[in-house]
């Protein structure tokens, strides 16, 4: 009988493989599958000398640290995460485990997942406001088309010639102190519009330019005025509508809260230190990068003032309702953190 001695195909291969472990000689091998003896030899001696199917298994120098050293690694960084890399390879070698240098200590880091980056920024919860957060948030964890109700409202203030924080420069090494990679800063003269706005599931508010410092009189002259107007539009009448404001001082003011009973105003309970309930957050985010966006930046503040509207007005309504869709999301994630800060 003829053979073919051309080269093993992957399926032939494997089939070979599969014999072998079942206990096939290579003679029985070969005429079965109508290949050459002797590269049935090898694969077959192989695949008995390991006992498994798969690459040869290679030697060479076992790991500095194995895998129970790098469970101590990863507890010490766990403890120690405002760590520089020299500090805790200091506590390692000192600890009494295997000496390493600084550069391999870094890549067992790296291996375990870890990287040194830059802290997100949240305001601090203490005990009692993190008990008031959960226990919020499971109150309100059953919404679902009541947030199509609430009216979310706030303040925020725009800085006239300020720097962009979103944006970064590409520079090469000795041109950091190029004018062109500079981001300016004005020692004096620091000017800033703050504006009142507020958006639900059905729309917006107009913007509203806050002139001067807000106190509870004013804020309740705007209750009269402003608000009631945008909330007959928006929902027909206050009864309809769920007003959400945080617990700045103007806002929970005596003259404040009088106004809110005397027009029917329904207020949504809130609780401290939770911007991440706070959608609107997100909605004065994207303003800033929209004004930030422009070709010719606002110089003086009547120019701010003037973009300010047209860039809130150009926000697609499906962003704002995006965030009206995330409130039950946002409960169950500050449920599953024990009312610590979340990704909001």
């Amino acid at each position: 009988m003829v053979r073919r001695y051309n080269c093993l195909t992957s399926g032939q291969r494997a089939a070979v493989e599969q014999m072998a472990l079942r206990g096939c000689s290579n003679g029985e091998i070969a005429d079965t599958l109508d290949i050459d003896k002797s590269k049935v030899a090898k694969i077959g001696a192989r695949v008995r000398r390991q006992g498994h199917v798969g690459p040869p298994s290679r030697t060479g120098r076992p790991p500095i640290l194995n895998r129970r050293c790098l469970q101590r690694l990863k507890r010490l960084v766990r403890g120690g995460r405002y760590s520089s890399l020299r500090e805790l390879t200091s506590a390692w070698n000192s600890g009494g485990y295997k000496q390493v240098s600084t550069k391999m200590f870094c890549r067992c880091i790296h291996k375990l997942g870890f990287s040194s980056l830059k802290p997100v920024t949240k305001p601090y919860v203490g005990p009692i406001n993190r008990g008031k957060r959960r226990h919020w948030a499971r109150e309100q964890r059953g919404w679902s088309n009541e947030w199509n109700k609430v009216l979310f409202t706030d303040e925020s203030s725009y800085e006239v010639r300020g720097a962009d924080k979103h944006k970064r420069v590409w520079r090469a090494k000795g041109e950091r102190f190029f004018p062109e990679c500079l981001a300016p800063s004005f020692k004096s003269g620091r000017e800033t519009v703050m504006v009142w706005g507020g958006f639900c599931a059905a729309g917006r508010t107009m913007l509203v330019w806050v002139k001067g410092r807000i106190t509870g009189a004013s804020y309740a002259e705007m209750l009269l005025d402003v608000v009631y107007s945008e909330v007959q539009v928006l929902f027909g009448d206050t009864e309809s509508c769920v007003l959400q404001e945080d617990l700045a001082p103007p806002h929970t003011a005596k003259v404040c809260r009088a106004v809110c009973k005397e027009l029917g105003y329904c207020l949504l309970p809130w609780v401290p230190q939770s911007p991440d309930f706070y959608p609107i957050e997100n909605a004065w985010d994207y303003l800033e990068r929209a004004i930030w966006a422009m070709n010719l930046q606002p110089k003086i503040k009547e120019d701010l003032f003037q973009a300010l509207p047209d860039a809130w007005d150009n926000i697609p309504q499906s962003y704002f309702v995006s965030l009206v869709d995330s409130m039950p999301t946002r409960m169950v994630a500050v449920t599953k953190t024990k009312g610590f800060p979340t990704k909001y």
